[in-house]
């Protein structure tokens, strides 16, 4: 099972990895700190075992060996992309950006992709509260029934 998160933030990324190594010790989470990646990886190994998206929005320019700053894109710009795509899986978006938030709704809503929206709050709380609830309630039903039931 992979789960696929569009997240910058060392510490969120930190947090979202200890609530699946406990919750979802079977999962190989994916993170990304850029759409350009993000879209690559998923060209380059489609959709299989993809349980579940979570996007943010508002991304951190990134360093790069030329010393310049390089644009990551938004999860907007991810949002247009997977709107191409088939919706295979629920999705999560979590972002503090209203306006960005309510864009990737309008994109993503229209072409059958489903799952919710946090507004992230208290530092990385969220994450080990609503994050994990909502994780937990989406990707759950995708699990196959433990054996011998």
């Amino acid at each position: 099972m992979r789960i696929v998160i569009l997240e910058d933030n060392a510490d969120r990324q930190h947090a979202m990895k200890a609530v699946l190594k406990k919750d979802f010790p079977d999962c190989v989470p994916e993170f990304f700190e850029a759409v350009t990646p993000m879209i690559n990886r998923l060209i380059a190994t489609g959709f299989d075992n993809v349980s579940l998206i979570s996007l943010d929005h508002d991304l951190e320019m990134i360093p790069g060996e030329d010393h310049q700053l390089h644009d990551p894109g938004t999860g907007v710009d991810a949002a247009k992309w997977l709107a191409s795509q088939p919706p295979i899986a629920p999705l999560i978006i979590h972002t503090t950006n209203r306006i960005g938030g309510d864009q990737m709704e309008q994109l993503l809503r229209p072409q059958g992709w489903t799952g919710d929206r946090i507004v992230p709050y208290g530092g990385e709380d969220w994450i080990n509260e609503i994050w994990r609830s909502t994780v937990k309630c989406l990707v759950a039903p995708k699990l196959p029934a433990p054996k011998g039931q």
